[in-house]
Parts: C-alpha cells; sequence; structure tokens
C-alpha cells in the first residue's frame, strides 16, 4: 500500500473504509480529490525530505539541524474541466472553497499570461 493510500484510509470515508480514524470528510466537506490527494503529497514530500536532511545532519551534524518542514506556500495544480473551466478568451471559472461550499466564481486572466498558455501550454 503506497504511503497516498494509507494516508487516505485513515482520514476518507468511503464504501469499503466507512468509519476513517480521523473525521477529516467533516471538517473539509466536498473537498475535491485532486486537492486532497495534492495536499497529502505535499506533506509526505515534506515529512520525507526533513527525515532525510535530519539523517544526514545526525551522521554529520555541520551546521544547525534541520527545521521542522513548514506549512502553506503550496499552489496545487487546476486540472481541466474538474478544478478549472476556460469560459472566454480571458475568463475562467476556478473551484473554490466560498460560503461553505466548493463553488465556481469567474476570474478575470491577462492576455500576457493567455498568450503564453496559448503559444506552450495547448
Amino acid at each position: 500500500m503506497s504511503r497516498l493510500t494509507y494516508i487516505e484510509t485513515l482520514i476518507h470515508a468511503t464504501k469499503d473504509n466507512p468509519d476513517p480514524i480521523y473525521d477529516f470528510d467533516a471538517k473539509f466537506y466536498k473537498m475535491p480529490s485532486y486537492l486532497r490527494r495534492g495536499a497529502i503529497k505535499e506533506a509526505i514530500g515534506k515529512v520525507s525530505s526533513y527525515k532525510t536532511n535530519l539523517d544526514n545532519w545526525i551522521k554529520d551534524p555541520v551546521g544547525r539541524e534541520p527545521s521542522h518542514p513548514k506549512a502553506g506556500y503550496t499552489f496545487p495544480s487546476m486540472y481541466r474541466t474538474v478544478m478549472y473551466n476556460q469560459t472566454g478568451d480571458y475568463t475562467a471559472q476556478i473551484k473554490v472553497y466560498i460560503r461553505n461550499t466548493w463553488d465556481w466564481i469567474t476570474i478575470n486572466l491577462k492576455k500576457s499570461d493567455m498568450d503564453y498558455i496559448y503559444r506552450y501550454l495547448l
């Protein structure tokens, strides 16, 4: 079982796992699976990196001991059609948590950003 799958069994209710140990779904109702899994992977990466850095520092304690991972400063991907819809040449909708639910909001996009997307990403 992967670390991601294991952590999901601890926090996310499914048909095969109706009673997870931690009630993440109650605190983050209807959180899109892409964002939940992205957050889990980010946390796994930060903890794994910290443990590796700490082990290396214990073997050769040069400089300061590594600090614990910091929360935040994470920018999740907005997967097309699940979290992002292009609605016009310079407008899009993104799914965000607002008014106690996950809802779509319309955003305006810069022409220079869209030129870059059309040139290099599509």
